[in-house]
């Protein structure tokens, strides 16, 4: 998708959602268990816990990819290279638990560090998930995969850092407002280039 604010930032949620490690509308009730404490840690500034079973897939969502993003056929994290949407969603239909992970930004200066934030408390998550036993534990990212710079993918596929190499939800087909709505967390376009925002990633869990 576009890297621009309006698609890729996800936009601003109120001030009720900046606490950290929640649970969201579709998660169960009471305590957080330990993502609070892993989420702070791991540099990230707020994550709910809730049913995989949320996540929605949408075909227009890679169209907006294919026709918009000129990050398009340069990122292994990206579409054409991301599996067929129904190979993503029978694979997802094995998750029960995710956590929806975001950092605030406060203009569009700050995205490129914060999307790097983003993505290495993404991966730190995952490695903690995985240590508790939730061998399936994967993390998505927000937008094309950052760890080469501008540097496009090699032609033949390769990728210079594969174990940091994470899909782009939009790159999976997530309607990323959809899923967000249906877990509790609210957004809303960024049309102005100084608003806040939040950049949203998921970890699957179990």
């Amino acid at each position: 998708m576009p890297a621009g604010r309006s698609i890729a930032a996800m936009a601003a949620g109120s001030g009720k959602d900046r606490a950290v490690g929640r649970r969201c509308r579709s998660g169960s009730p009471g305590d957080a268990g330990p993502w609070p404490v892993r989420v702070r840690d791991a540099g990230a500034d707020g994550a709910c816990e809730f049913d995989a079973g949320a996540i929605v897939f949408a075909d227009w969502v890679r169209l907006k990819c294919r026709y918009g993003c000129p990050e398009f056929g340069r990122r292994l994290s990206c579409p054409p290279y991301t599996p067929p949407l129904e190979e993503l969603s029978a694979a997802f239909a094995g998750y029960a638990r995710a956590l929806l992970v975001w950092v605030e930004v406060d203009g569009a200066a700050e995205e490129p560090a914060a999307r790097r934030r983003l993505h290495e408390a993404l991966l730190e998550l995952e490695r903690a998930a995985f240590v508790d036993g939730h061998h399936k534990a994967l993390a998505l990212g927000v937008g094309p995969c950052l760890w080469c710079g501008d540097e496009p993918c090699p032609a033949d596929g390769s990728c210079r850092q594969r174990e940091r190499l994470r899909p782009s939800l939009s790159g999976c087909g997530i309607d990323v407002f959809a899923t967000a709505a249906r877990a509790g967390v609210e957004l809303q376009v960024a049309a102005d280039e100084r608003a806040a925002v939040k950049l949203l990633g998921l970890l699957l869990i179990e």
